[in-house]
C-alpha cells in the first residue's frame, strides 16, 4: 500500500512503467476520476501501451491499461469479461474504501501480480473491526508514505496561504447559537464575501470551493450567493450547490464551468464562481484552476496544518504563534488575533490525555503494525506523545494500559 497526500497518481504511472507490466487495472470509484487517470497515464506512457475505460457508459475490456469505476465492474456482466490473471497489477485508488463489499468483489475475482493501492486516509474509524484494516488487507506493507510536512519540504505541493478568520459572533463555538438561519443571514453571507474578496485568490477570476456544514446549507448559502453582486466584477455571483445525489455528467458540468475563464462563457454554459458542498470534493477531485478555498464548518486544520500528531500542547501554540516562520517553502499560514485566542483556550482546555484519544491513537498505530505497539514505534512513526499516556491518572505507565485494555496481553513483571 502506498500512503501520499499528492502525486499518487503519477507515482503509480512511472511505477508501472519502471516494472514493465503490460495489463494494468486502474480501479476508481467515480468516471471522472477514471477519464483524469487515464489522461494521467497517457502523458507518461504516451502510445506505448492502448489505455481504455470501463464505465460512465465506455466498454473498452480489451485495452493494456483499463480505467474502470468499481461501480460498473463490480457487475457480472463486466467483471466476467476478465479471468481471474487477466492483469499483471491492479491498482486501487482510494484504498481505503476497499473493504466495501463492491471491492472485496472485484479483489476476489482476480490474482494479479501486484495489488497496488494508493489512498490519503488509511486511518479510519472502524479499523478495528475484523475485515475492515485497511492495513490488514495490504499484509501491513507500506510501500511508501508521505506526509504534508515532507511534501512541501520536498516542493510537492503548490504554495498556498492558509488563513484562519474568526466568523460573525452569533455562528461562534457555541452550538446553541449554530442553528441553520444564523448559518444562512444576511448578515453573515455578507461578511463570508467581505473576507474572501479582502484575502484574495490568484487569476482572471475566483475559482472557488465552499465546504459546508450540511446540505441544507449549501443550498441555501448558494441561493444567496445567486442573488448578491460580486464588487470585484459588478456582476450576480455564479454559484451552485453540489452534493451527493449529482450524476456523473452533473458533477463533471460544474467541475467544467469552475475551471472556465470568462473569455470562454457562451450561451450555454456559463463560467462558476464557487461550488458549495458538503462530502463530495473532500477526495480524488482535480481541479488545477481552483484559486481559492474557504471552510465554513468545524475544521482541525491548524493541528493538521502543523504536520504534528503529538498532541504536545506547546508544539500546537508554537504553530498557532510561528506559523508562518516555520512551514516550509512559499506557503503561509495566519491568524487573525480572535482566532488565536479561541484556538489558545481550546488548547488550554483541551485534555489531550484523555483515555478516548489515547485509545484511538493506539489503536490507528496498531493497525498500522499488525501488532501491539513498542513505546519506540510512537516516535518512529511520528504519532502521539507517549507522556499522554503516563499523564493520565488512571493508567500512569504504558504497561497499565496494556494491561487493562489489551485482553490477550499477557506479560507480567517480575518481583525481582
Amino acid at each position: 500500500m502506498t500512503r501520499a497526500g499528492t502525486g499518487k497518481t503519477y507515482a503509480s504511472a512511472f511505477a508501472m512503467r519502471e516494472l514493465g507490466f503490460k495489463r494494468v487495472l486502474f480501479l476508481v470509484h467515480r468516471g471522472q476520476l477514471a477519464r483524469q487517470t487515464k489522461k494521467s497515464y497517457e502523458k507518461v506512457f504516451a502510445k506505448s501501451v492502448s489505455m481504455g475505460l470501463v464505465g460512465a457508459g465506455y466498454h473498452e475490456y480489451d485495452a493494456d491499461y483499463v480505467f474502470a469505476t468499481v461501480q460498473t465492474l463490480n457487475r457480472d456482466e463486466h467483471l466476467l469479461q476478465y479471468d481471474k490473471d487477466s492483469f499483471d497489477c491492479i491498482v486501487l485508488d482510494e484504498a481505503h474504501h476497499v473493504t466495501a463489499d463492491t471491492y472485496q468483489k472485484i479483489m476476489k475475482h482476480f490474482s494479479p501480480k501486484l495489488w497496488l493501492g494508493m489512498t490519503a486516509t488509511p486511518d479510519k474509524r472502524d479499523d478495528n473491526v475484523a475485515g475492515r484494516n485497511v492495513y490488514e488487507l495490504f499484509n501491513y506493507q507500506i510501500a511508501y508514505e508521505i506526509r504534508l510536512q515532507q511534501a512541501m519540504e520536498e516542493n510537492l505541493l503548490c504554495p498556498f496561504h492558509y488563513f484562519g478568520i474568526t466568523d460573525l459572533s452569533i455562528v461562534g463555538d457555541d452550538k446553541d447559537n449554530r442553528n441553520f438561519s444564523m448559518l444562512t443571514s444576511d448578515e453573515r453571507v455578507k461578511h463570508i464575501i467581505r473576507q474572501a474578496n479582502y484575502y484574495g485568490y490568484s487569476g482572471e477570476k475566483v475559482k472557488g470551493l465552499i465546504f459546508c456544514s450540511s446540505i441544507k446549507e449549501t443550498q441555501e448559502l448558494s441561493h444567496k450567493f445567486n442573488n448578491i453582486v460580486n464588487p470585484d466584477t459588478g456582476k450576480y455571483f455564479r454559484t451552485i450547490a453540489l452534493n451527493g445525489d449529482a450524476n456523473e455528467q452533473e458533477r463533471q458540468d460544474a467541475f467544467e464551468r469552475l475551471a472556465m475563464n470568462e473569455s470562454e462563457a457562451n450561451v450555454h454554459k456559463q463560467p462558476l464562481d464557487y461550488i458549495f458542498s458538503v462530502e463530495i470534493l473532500n477526495e480524488g477531485v482535480d481541479i488545477v484552476e481552483v484559486n481559492q478555498v474557504i471552510m465554513l464548518r468545524p475544521t482541525q486544520s491548524p493541528i493538521a496544518l502543523s504536520w504534528d500528531r503529538t498532541y504536545n500542547k506547546d508544539n500546537i501554540r508554537r504553530y498557532i504563534m510561528e506559523g508562518g516562520r516555520i512551514i516550509p517553502g512559499a506557503s503561509t499560514v495566519h491568524f487573525d488575533e480572535i482566532s488565536k485566542k479561541r484556538i489558545f483556550a481550546s488548547v488550554d482546555n483541551a485534555n489531550f490525555s484523555d483515555i478516548k484519544l489515547i485509545k484511538e491513537n493506539y489503536t490507528n498505530l496498531k493497525n498500522k503494525l499488525g501488532r501491539i505497539p513498542a513505546l519506540k514505534d510512537f516516535d518512529d512513526y511520528g504519532e502521539m506523545d507517549v507522556i499522554r499516556i503516563f499523564d493520565n491518572n488512571s493508567l500512569g505507565s504504558y504497561y497499565k494500559f496494556l494491561v487493562k485494555y489489551e485482553k490477550d496481553y499477557n506479560i507480567r513483571l517480575s518481583q525481582e
